[in-house]
């Protein structure tokens, strides 16, 4: 198998679990967020923007990776490298909510995040570095003359 169609299916396989994680990201925070204003007014009390700011944050973000690793996925593809860049872009903006969000029930949430996505960041340009080796390799191969045809069988 081929370097370019390994790594192609690895992007591939990346932005497909970018997407299934913002849809969870979404899921998930309309669901704590229902559950806050359900404890909130249980006691009593209004829930007003201080209580749902943060989970509308939350579900904003995951459809803005949702959406970003979406149009990456098509990038990659259709064979096209700069989807890759796009996923530098998810993982570079997802960094700092994903250290406080990891860091409220670890002690070291912000390390895990700054190494998850230090990871991510150098997966996405070793792919588009590696994209760019094969795409050459491909093109230096289609330039060969070959005869056409109807050439043989005329002689």
């Amino acid at each position: 198998m081929r370097i370019a169609s390994v790594t192609r299916i690895a992007a591939l396989g990346v932005n497909v679990l970018l997407v299934a994680g913002g849809i969870a990201l979404i899921i998930w925070q309309s669901l704590e967020k229902a559950h806050a204003i359900a404890l909130f007014e249980a006691t009593g009390g209004y829930a007003d923007n201080d209580v749902t700011r943060g989970y509308y944050i939350g579900i904003i973000g995951g459809l803005g990776i949702t959406l970003l690793a979406g149009i990456a996925l098509v990038g990659v593809l259709k064979g096209k490298r700069w989807g890759c860049w796009i996923d530098v872009l998810i993982w570079f903006v997802m960094w700092l909510p994903a250290g406080i969000g990891l860091n409220m029930y670890r002690e070291d949430g912000y390390a895990v995040a700054s190494l998850v996505c230090s990871l991510g960041i150098t997966f996405a340009i070793a792919t588009y570095l590696l994209l760019s080796v094969s795409s050459k390799r491909m093109a230096a191969s289609d330039k060969t003359i070959r005869p056409a045809r109807g050439a043989l069988l005329s002689r």
